[in-house]
């Protein structure tokens, strides 16, 4: 295993995809059928996309050096809208919110130590 070379590749066309998207539609009524189908096919897969990429970088897979990957993270970040990129490793690797909250109000841990 190690890092992917491709990843920064992936990760930059997919943002620039999104940026170009929000480009050609800002003129675009919000509940026109042509955005919301856009949004819905091209902007949904683009953003989880970015959500996984932005994992990935997280683990520090896409460069060899911490630096670039923190950087690509926020570049990821940028089409989304919530910057989260950094903060994501703050709880430790690969626990979502779901499992904190389900361990912490509920008492359940589903695969966290």
């Amino acid at each position: 295993m190690g890092h992917e070379p491709l990843t920064k590749y992936v990760v930059l066309a997919v943002v620039i995809l999104q940026l170009t998207a929000a480009f050609l539609l800002r003129h675009t009524h919000p509940l026109s059928w042509k955005f919301v189908a856009f949004a819905y096919v091209i902007g949904g897969t683009a953003n989880h996309n970015l959500f996984l990429a932005i994992h990935e970088v997280t683990h520090n897979l896409a460069f060899k050096g911490l630096k670039a990957n923190k950087m690509l993270a926020i570049i990821a970040n940028l089409p989304i809208g919530i910057p989260y990129s950094i903060t994501f490793k703050v709880s430790g690797p690969c626990v979502s919110i779901v499992q904190v909250l389900s361990t912490e109000v509920i008492g359940i841990s589903f695969g966290t130590p």
